[in-house]
Order: structure tokens, then C-alpha cells, then sequence
């Protein structure tokens, strides 16, 4: 398999690892640059590396720019002693050998002549002195600096021991993410030793580190010789390589004066200008982009409406950029616009260009940096790689304007960052123990700095940061702008960073955590770990040519590695979690999860190391029967991401409790016991008189109802965990490409609405636009259908003969586009009339066949207002499964104008869930909670051609139901009675020959009845699906709360047969 010419990432224990190279789209040749590397290395390519051999030495470049603006003053109520420190880690480097007695007098690099006999017993004197370093003056004629910069250190230190425990956060290398320990215990549980089977030593990476100050300084006061050495020194022996590191100190902003600012620079360009708010929706749905906040600019579609000028569009052209991704055409125009930014994006979709572009711009308005001035823009990484990463790409973007540029991470010497960072820099990219350590020693500061980036954020408070996170951004000015961006982004995350950030806009493309679309997941079920090593050598030909990345290799190992896959001298990189975030190795075609990640988060990490910037990429995930646990995230994720899921990953997750309780028992109790037969739902459930089981779990059953299900032992709530384990295995995967093909054909029928409808559609003069997206989706679900389920037929509504031939061309070709915007691999238009014919089958009453309503509520759709694509399973004539969406439906009955679009999900026995189009998160649903049928409210249609309203207001009156009823379009108003919304819906025949479709009904009936409510005909018997298309037994349809059902029909009966004739 292995050529030569693709690379392979391949994942061992709590890490990933890669396949294969190709040449990097931003290499260009070779130019003096000014900015700085830091640490080993570069990680770009070659031609990056002959940048870096030009950057040495050559550390600032005065920039045009352009003209001051006026500065506030700044009076920070202390001597500014960084301009003396220039050269503090040359003397301590000096002072690293000195005997108990100073050499002889040396001019000080401040510029004293004092001897350093007076200096250390001057220091020896200071030592009970109170006075914070940061506060410390410098008497330049009687003083040392040096002397007085240690003696500060030394008290530090001593205020640092004093304080609270609590106040201080350990620090694991606070960098690197491979937890060693934790990998030996997930590999010692699997039966694997590593090592000798010993305790693995832990040690810090961290050259001159903090330690190695402190020493040194304590070392001078005493007149001894230090006991580390500066350029080795990083192991502290009492913590045992565990380094401790206490947040920076609150900064009263309210006494600071900070240079004045300005933060928008955006005017929009007249084609964006003249988009219309449909326009702008329709490019943000095609991105499938979620936009909230309030004034957010509209997204750009060309670099050149974003206003750039000339020297940094040059820059961007020869970056290789030929147009902006999705995360850059609304993320710009909002930063540029001043705005915070909460960026939620895939990996590899251009979120580093989308902060560093306006970043650039932003510094470009600032004065120019002065002589102790910190830097303007900050960027913080978690881990040193993805560090690496930016640094390499903010180089290339801050040629333009000869900006400088640092990166400064654990692993590195903390002396040299320490020169270049006082030497003056526009922009740094750190890990936030890294820039805790510099700001500590005064090598810079915050108060030139006003853009303030975090990339990555989850990792952050995944790793246990936030203390060093949130400290850094309080040191920073308050009004600066703040951009947050990040491939996942949990609830947690989110609330601290709405507390860091002003009024943010939020920006999210795809799903959440979701696999990048990209990214072909395939999943290799095997039998055990044992067959892993034989799986893969199978595989690949040239095993010996590779190279290995972890935590345990010093910085200047995992440089080089990196380097050289990235330069293809080896064609595979074996690799654990280390490299599962910060590189972008466009040229990775595959990666292979060899063991699981921890978790769900870090898999989507490794993942994304290939399909990057638009590529396709495989990657392989090895999975046993141990593996339930991952197994169960891995089905929800691929569930989110569109992706199939096979029977038999599922059959493996649904082996965890957990996941098979989240799948199954997550409903409201509503119906107390009924009888021997378990739990019912009111009116006797699943079990009739014998009660069956209600739509919850144990544990969600309510305080107030403990009372009525207190007898329910728990070897009786296990036993229905066990009864419904095997009908839960049998529908899982149904369920899973159900949901699969209704979002992806709803946002379909969205596209149609946004492109097609106009003024004449409104008004039904031209209907067409509800025929396109009736074919359109149609042919989505059915193509999805049929590659999950091969073997089934498809009672669908359409058939293709209207679209062939010379008279249906035109139409053709547009559903063709429509559709194939929902699919990941597109159809010819021979197969799209294929797709769409597979939904001619006529019924019946044995054997599984789905039932498909590609647009229901005709005049709803082209008003813009409700309708409902449906989907069910029906299996010998009863309906197993069933899923709606509907797009325009409120997410909330009582915010109207709030957020729009749901999905309704149940499968027979197992609840109703309801779940929004921009989530992943089903929420159990169930019918409302009615004393009398006085609270009760009517569902009826909007028109009084789908049911017969007058019939239906005598019996709201016959009933003594007095609230106005619910009118909408569609079956979504089996959705909003199934979550209490209203209580009853009347559908009564308008025509004694009228049968009702079975598309019309199937997902609607199953939702209603596992919400707690019962559907039947006006006589009161179940509708029957097994009479082939319609329901050609049944007369008119009434849905009901199980508790007035019965009342519905008696009145229903009394209004319609007043004479008692049927």
C-alpha cells in the first residue's frame, strides 16, 4: 500500500500516529525575514527552514507603519527596571561558577562600577525587605540592578511559600498533553507490559526553568555556588520533576493607562453590501453555518472584499490562498469589525488565518512598539506543536508589514526567549506555564497588548489551565478584542469564556465535535488486541521506515521527527496524543486509531490530522469488545457527523450500560404500574391491562410520582433492561440512518425554499418549487436508505416520470444540483430517477419497508412557514420507528422568533426525543401533564381543506375547551402535541372516499403514542398500516392526551353521528 509518495498517521495507546507527504501549498522561495524562532526548530517545510537560518541574529526591523497616534500616559506607580534587566541571564550565566567569594569588579551591564563584594552583601542586607519585584525601584547611582532584581526574586519566592496551598496549581509539564501514567494503566489493564514493567520516572522538560532562577538568586545572597546548572537545570527534586506554578496576580485596570486604541477597521464592500438577509442565510446554510450575536457582519466571499491592503493580499496570494474558507468568510469581517469571537470549526478549515489576518491589521493601526514594550497581539496554544504551528503561519502573514514574531513553550531555552522577547516583538504564540514564566521575570509585559487570541480552548480547561488561562486574560486590558477558537467546545468552556470575552459573536461550521465531512471513517471490528499487530503489518510494506512522537522525547526530538515526516524522509509517524492536535500536514492521507482514544474529544483530534484544508482523507479505528465504552461515543459522533453506522459497532456499544440506558431510558414517567406487566403509560402502554413499560429511565422518574412506582423493585427495573436489549439492538442502526437521511433532506428542502420561492409560489400560481424539493428529497433519503438497507423497499409519494425525457430536462437539472447538496458522493442524473423510483413500492402486511413523505404541508413550505419531512419503519405492519423534521418549527413553542428547526426521533418502546438542527443533544419529550379538559388545546391545519373545522369547534364545545387552537401546517402538529404544545388534533374526513396516505401518519402516530398519547381513527380503532399505501380502513384521524382520548371520541362520535349512526 505504502509508495512513497502518502504518509500515515498511526495512533498507539493514548496517542495518534500518520501516512505520507506531498508538497506544502505555502511553500515559496526563500526571504530574509525579521521575525524570531524560539525553541528547536522550525515545523514547516524547507523552505520555512531556510527563513528560520535568516531569522537568527536578525531580531527587529524598524517597520514604516503608519503615523503615530497620540499616547495616553502611562504611569504604573514604579521605576521601570526592564530597560537595566536587558542582560540579567548573561551575569547569572556568569555567576553559574563563581566560589564562595565574588570574581573580581566587572562593569555592570547596567552601568555601575560598584564591586560585587558590596553587591552581595547588599543583598544579604535586602533579603527581610518587603517590596514586590514589580514594584521595586532601582537607584541607578548607589544600587546594583542585578543585586536588587535578585533580592526581588529572593522575596518572591519567599511571599510565593507563604501563600495558601490552595492558590497554587500543579503543573505536569503544563505543555504536554501525553500523560504517561495514564497510558500504562489503560495498557496494563489490556494485559500489555511496558517498559520493564517499572514506574515510568517523570521529568520536566522545562530548561531554565523558574528553579533555576530561584537557586541562583539564593545562591548569590549566600555567597555559595549554585547548586543547578542554568542550561541543564528543570528537575525539581521536591516535587519530583512536578513543577508548581502560581497564576499571575490580579491587575487593578482602573489605575493603568493604557495607550488609546481603535478596533474597527471594516467597511463592507459593495457586493456585500447589496447581499439581501435571504442571500446572506442561504451562504451561511450552504456552509452549514450557524451565526448568533447581535449586528454580525455578513459573511465575504473573496479575499478582496475583506479590504486588505495590497501588501498583505500579496502575502495571502503567495500563502497559496485563492479564496476564503468557511470560518474565514464570517470570521474576518466580524474581527476585523472589533468584535469578540467564540469560532467553532473542524480542524484543518483555516481558523489560524481567520485570527491571525485581522490580528495583523489590528496591529498595523497600533503606534509603534517603544523600547520595553510588550507585544500587541498574543496568541495562546496548549501544547507546543500546535505553538509551532501558528508561529510558522504568522510568520508568513507578518512578512508584509516586517512585524516581528515569537514562540515561546516548555522545552526551550528560557535564557534565549528571554533576550529576544526584550528585544521587542509585535506578536507572541505561547503556551500560557511559558508566558506565565516570561511575565514573572519581566522579559515582557501586557500593557501594549490589546488582541488576545486563544486557539484550541477546550484543550485548555481539558488539561486543568484555566487558573494560567484566566489570569493572563485578566492582566490584559479589559477593553481589548478576544478571539476564541476551537474544534470542540463543551458547556463549561463556553461560560468561562463568555466571562473572559465582551458581548462575543459565535460562529460554529458543522457540528460540534463533529469528524470533519472530509474524513472517510472506516471502523475494523477484531477480536481481540491480539490480531491488532497482524491487521496492521498487513498493511503496510515498509514498516521499518518510520519515526515515533511522544511526551517522553526532549523538545529537540520531537522537533526533528516532525520536521522530517513533514519533509517525507519517512513515510509513516507513529505517534500517541501528542500528535493528535497542532499539526498541519496537509499531505496525511490516513490515519490509524491502532488502540482507542480516551475519549471522544481527543479521537476527533487525531482524526483531523488528515482531510485537511478541503483533502480527503481515511481514517482507520481498531476496536474489540472491550472497547464498549469508546464504542458508544464513537456511534453518537458518527451519528452527528452523517456518517453510517454499522450493526455490528453498534451491537458493541450498546454492551455499555451507559450508552444503551442514554439510548432507551431517558423518557419522563407518566404512567405509574399497570399490573404484572411493568410499567405502564396511563391508559395500560405497550402491555395493555398488563401495563408495559413507560417511555423512562429509572432515575428520571419524578419525586412527585415516587409515590405511585415505589413498588418497582430494582431487579424488576433490570429484568426491562434485559427484556429490551435485543428490540434496542434490532433498531439501533435504523434509527441511526433515519435521523441521518430526514437532516440531511430537510436541509435540502431549506436550499430549495431560499433559491426557488418567490411572490407567484406564495400565492401557488407556480407550485413548482414544492415539486423539486418533494423529488429533491426523496432522492436524499432514498439514496440513503438504500445504501444502510439494500434489501428494503420504500413507500415514497413521487415517481420520476414527470423528470424524464426532453420535457422534464429543466427540472431534472435542478433537483440533480438540489440533491446532490445533500449527499457526500453525488448522483448522476440516471441515478437520481433511480433513487426516486425506489419509492414505488405498493405495501403490504409483511416484512420491513419504510414509509416516506419527502414534503409534507404544500402550501406551508412555499409560505414559509411549517412543514414536516418523514420518515418510519414499519415491520409487519406496525411502525418501529419513526423521524421528522421540521425546519421552520420554533425550538421553543413560547419564543417564536427564537431558534427554528427540530428533529423528532422515537423508536417503539423507547421514548420520544426532540432535538434542534444546530445540536446533537436529544431531549426526551412527552404530552403535557392536564387536570381537566377545560386546559386543553385543539391542533387543527391552517385551512379548512385538510379537516372539517366547524365539525371540529362543536366538539371543543361539546368538550368545554375554550383556548383558541393551535393552527399549522403539516404533521408538525404530531411533533407539537408529542411535546405538549396542545393536547388534541382532529383530523376529521372532508370526503366519505378520502383515504389517508400512510406516509402522512406513520412517524407522526408512533411519536404521539410513545409521548404518552393514543392515535386512532374517529371510531376509535387503531390506524392499520398494512393495507398497502393508504390507510384504507381507517376514517379520519384523532390524536389525543391518553387521559381524554377516550372523551375525544365520544364527543367526535356525538358530533358527526348525532343520530348514533356510523
Amino acid at each position: 500500500m505504502n509508495n512513497g509518495k502518502r504518509s500515515i498517521n498511526i495512533s498507539l495507546g493514548s496517542g495518534s500516529a500518520n501516512l505520507n507527504a506531498r508538497p506544502n501549498p505555502f511553500a515559496r522561495p526563500a526571504r530574509p525575514s525579521t521575525t524570531t524562532a524560539l525553541g528547536f526548530g522550525d515545523v514547516d517545510d524547507e523552505n520555512d527552514a531556510n527563513e528560520n537560518d535568516n531569522d537568527k541574529g536578525n531580531d527587529s526591523t524598524d517597520s514604516p507603519g503608519p503615523p503615530k497616534r497620540k499616547q495616553i500616559k502611562l504611569d504604573h506607580g514604579q521605576a521601570d527596571t526592564e530597560d537595566q534587566e536587558e542582560d540579567t541571564f548573561s551575569k547569572l550565566s556568569a555567576l553559574k561558577a563563581s566560589a564562595p567569594r565574588p570574581p573580581p569588579a566587572k562593569k555592570s551591564v547596567f552601568g555601575d562600577d560598584d564591586d560585587e563584594e558590596d553587591a552581595f552583601s547588599r543583598l544579604a542586607s535586602k533579603q527581610a525587605h518587603e517590596e514586590s519585584p514589580t514594584t521595586t525601584q532601582v537607584d541607578e547611582e548607589e544600587d546594583d540592578p542585578l543585586d536588587a532584581f535578585m533580592a526581588g526574586i529572593d522575596t518572591q519566592v519567599k511571599k510565593e511559600a507563604e501563600m495558601p496551598s490552595e492558590e497554587k496549581v500543579r503543573r505536569d509539564d503544563i505543555e504536554d498533553e501525553d500523560y504517561v501514567e495514564s497510558y500504562m494503566k489503560h495498557m496494563k489493564k489490556k494485559g500489555i507490559m511496558v517498559g520493564h514493567g517499572g514506574p515510568m520516572q517523570e521529568r520536566n522538560e522545562d530548561v531554565d526553568s523558574d528553579e533555576e532562577v530561584y537557586a541562583t538568586a539564593r545562591a548569590i545572597d549566600n555567597a555559595a555556588e549554585p547548586q543547578f546548572d542554568p542550561d541543564e537545570m528543570g528537575y525539581d527534586m521536591q516535587s519530583n520533576g512536578k513543577k508548581e506554578i502560581t497564576p499571575l496576580p490580579r491587575v487593578d485596570h482602573s489605575r493603568q493607562n493604557y495607550v488609546e486604541i481603535e478596533k474597527c477597521f471594516y467597511e463592507e464592500h459593495e457586493d456585500i453590501a447589496r447581499l439581501t438577509d435571504e442571500q446572506v442565510k442561504q451562504i451561511r446554510m450552504d456552509l452549514d453555518m450557524r451565526v448568533s450575536g447581535a449586528d454580525a457582519a455578513k459573511p465575504c466571499i473573496s479575499f478582496a472584499h475583506f479590504g486588505f491592503e495590497e501588501a498583505l493580499m500579496e502575502t495571502i496570494r503567495r500563502a497559496g490562498y485563492s479564496e476564503p474558507s468557511g470560518i474565514q468568510q464570517q470570521a474576518i469581517p466580524v474581527a476585523l469589525s472589533g468584535r469578540d469571537i467564540i469560532g467553532i470549526a473542524k480542524t484543518g478549515s483555516g481558523k489560524t488565518a481567520a485570527f491571525l489576518l485581522p490580528m495583523i491589521v489590528h496591529i498595523m493601526d497600533q503606534e509603534e512598539l517603544e523600547k520595553g514594550d510588550g507585544p500587541i497581539g498574543v496568541v495562546l496554544a496548549p501544547t507546543r506543536e500546535l505553538a509551532d504551528q501558528i508561529y510558522s503561519e504568522a510568520k508568513r502573514f507578518a512578512k508584509a508589514y516586517s512585524l516581528r514574531v515569537a514562540v515561546v513553550y516548555g522545552g526551550a531555552s528560557k535564557q534565549d526567549q528571554f533576550k529576544t522577547l526584550r528585544s521587542g516583538v509585535e506578536i507572541i504564540v505561547a503556551t500560557p506555564g511559558r508566558l506565565i514564566d516570561m511575565i514573572k521575570i519581566k522579559a515582557t509585559n501586557f500593557k501594549r497588548t490589546s488582541f488576545l487570541v486563544m486557539d484550541e480552548a477546550d484543550r485548555f480547561f481539558d488539561l486543568g489551565f484555566e487558573p494560567q488561562v484566566r489570569s493572563i486574560c485578566d492582566n490584559i486590558r479589559p477593553d481589548r478584542q478576544t478571539v476564541l477558537f476551537s474544534a470542540t467546545f463543551q458547556k463549561r468552556v463556553e461560560k468561562l469564556a463568555r466571562e473572559v470575552m465582551t458581548d462575543p459573536v459565535r460562529i460554529s461550521i458543522g457540528n460540534v465535535g463533529q469528524i470533519n465531512s472530509d474524513v472517510t471513517q472506516v471502523i475494523q471490528l477484531l477480536k481481540d488486541d491480539t490480531l491488532k499487530w497482524k491487521w496492521l503489518v498487513e498493511r503496510l510494506q515498509e514498516l521499518e521506515a518510520r519515526e515515533c512522537l511522544h511526551g517522553d522525547m526532549v523538545q529537540q526530538e520531537r522537533d526533528k521527527a516532525v520536521h522530517d515526516y513533514k519533509n517525507r524522509l519517512f513515510p509513516t509517524l507513529i505517534a500517541t496524543d501528542v500528535a493528535a492536535r497542532g499539526l498541519d500536514i496537509k499531505s496525511i492521507r490516513t490515519v490509524i486509531n491502532y488502540d482507542v482514544a480516551r475519549d471522544i474529544d481527543s479521537h476527533v483530534h487525531r482524526v483531523g490530522r488528515t482531510g485537511r484544508a478541503g483533502e480527503k482523507g481515511t481514517a482507520y479505528t481498531l476496536i474489540t469488545d472491550k472497547d464498549d465504552r469508546f464504542a458508544g461515543e464513537l456511534v453518537r459522533n458518527l451519528e452527528e457527523g452523517g456518517q453510517a453506522v454499522s450493526p455490528d459497532v453498534m451491537k458493541i456499544a450498546m454492551q455499555n450500560p451507559r450508552f444503551r440506558k442514554s439510548r432507551h431510558f431517558m423518557g419522563d414517567q407518566k404512567g405509574g404500574r399497570g399490573g404484572r406487566g411493568g410499567r405502564g403509560r396511563g391508559g395500560g402502554g405497550r402491555g395493555g391491562n398488563r401495563g408495559g413499560r413507560g417511555g423512562g429511565a429509572a432515575d428520571g422518574i419524578k419525586v412527585e410520582e415516587m409515590q405511585s412506582t415505589s413498588e418497582i423493585t430494582l431487579d424488576e427495573i433490570l429484568e426491562i433492561i434485559i427484556e429490551d436489549k435485543d428490540q434496542a439492538l434490532a433498531f439501533a442502526a435504523e434509527r441511526a440512518v433515519a435521523i441521518h437521511a430526514v437532516l440531511s433532506a430537510s436541509k435540502v428542502c431549506q436550499r430549495v425554499f431560499t433559491k426557488l420561492v418567490n411572490g407567484e409560489t406564495i400565492t401557488k400560481k407556480d407550485k413548482s418549487p414544492v415539486t423539486i424539493g418533494d423529488f429533491s428529497a426523496q432522492a436524499v433519503i432514498n439514496t440513503i436508505l438504500h445504501k444502510s438497507f439494500p434489501e428494503d423497499p420504500i413507500v415514497g409519494e413521487e415517481d420520476s416520470k414527470d423528470l424524464r425525457g426532453e420535457e422534464g430536462r429543466q427540472m431534472r437539472e435542478k433537483v440533480l444540483e438540489l440533491a446532490n447538496s445533500g449527499l457526500d458522493q453525488a448522483l448522476t442524473e440516471d441515478s437520481l430517477l433511480e433513487a426516486i423510483d425506489r419509492g414505488t413500492y405498493a405495501g403490504g402486511a409483511k416484512g420491513r419497508m419504510w414509509a416516506l413523505d419527502p414534503i409534507d404541508g404544500t402550501k406551508g413550505f412555499l409560505r414559509g412557514e411549517q412543514f414536516a419531512v418523514c420518515l418510519a419503519l414499519i415491520v409487519d405492519g406496525q411502525v418501529q420507528v419513526g423521524v421528522m423534521g421540521c425546519p421552520n418549527l420554533p425550538v421553543d413553542a413560547k419564543d417564536k422568533d427564537g431558534e427554528k428547526g427540530c428533529l423528532f426521533i422515537t423508536v417503539k418502546g423507547q421514548g420520544a426525543f426532540q432535538r434542534n438542527f444546530s445540536s446533537t443533544t436529544e431531549t426526551p419529550i412527552s404530552m403535557s401533564s392536564i387536570q381537566s379538559l377545560a386546559e386543553a388545546s385543539f391542533c387543527e391545519s391552517v385551512e379548512s381543506g385538510h379537516s372539517n373545522q366547524s365539525d371540529s369547534a362543536k366538539i371543543a364545545h361539546l368538550l368545554g375547551i375554550t383556548n383558541p387552537p393551535v393552527r399549522m401546517d403539516s404533521q408538525c402538529k404530531y411533533c407539537s402535541l408529542s411535546r405538549g404544545d396542545a393536547e388534541v388534533y382532529l383530523r376529521l374526513p372532508v370526503s366519505a372516499t378520502y383515504e389517508e396516505k400512510i406516509w402522512d401518519h406513520a412517524s407522526g402516530s408512533l411519536l404521539v403514542a410513545e409521548a404518552g398519547g393514543i392515535v386512532s381513527d374517529i371510531h376509535g380503532q387503531p390506524l392499520d398500516f398494512s393495507k398497502g399505501r393508504t390507510l384504507a380502513t381507517n376514517s379520519g384521524v384523532i390524536a389525543a392526551h391518553a387521559k381524554i382520548h377516550g372523551r375525544v371520541i365520544e364527543a367526535v362520535q356525538k358530533v358527526l353521528f348525532p343520530e348514533g349512526k356510523l
